[in-house]
């Protein structure tokens, strides 16, 4: 039972190391804008605006650079080169988001301030 927690430990050490996140984090934002640019019919991803359509018409919402102009929600018509990606390669992305704030919220946030200002 000892050496079972000293190894958990040790992966959560290392999992953990900031360097680490703040490299992996970085990792699956590039993974995200490919994502993102695939599906974008204009190809346009990351752009400062995104326009979503509501019940009530286009709304613009200005955002950071960080991210994108898209016209949500995206067209029915899915390129093939997305319908060939496995499922489990946005579920990664989304794991891995949900462990970064669930484990070190405060290396996400200071990502996206220095990723903000440059």
């Amino acid at each position: 039972m000892a050496k079972i927690q000293s190894q958990q430990l040790a992966f959560q050490a290392q999992l953990l190391e900031p360097e680490l996140v703040f490299r992996s984090i970085g990792f699956t934002a590039f993974l995200s804008t490919w994502l993102i640019r695939l599906v974008d019919p204009k190809k346009t991803h990351p752009k400062p605006i995104v326009e979503y359509v509501s019940l009530f018409g286009v709304v613009t919402q200005h955002l950071t650079d960080s991210l994108c102009r898209l016209r949500l929600p995206l067209p029915k018509e899915v390129p093939m080169a997305f319908k060939a990606l496995p499922e489990y390669l946005i579920e990664d992305v989304v794991d891995y988001l949900i462990f970064v704030v669930q484990s070190v919220p405060l290396l996400l946030f200071s990502y996206i301030f220095v990723h903000e200002r440059s």
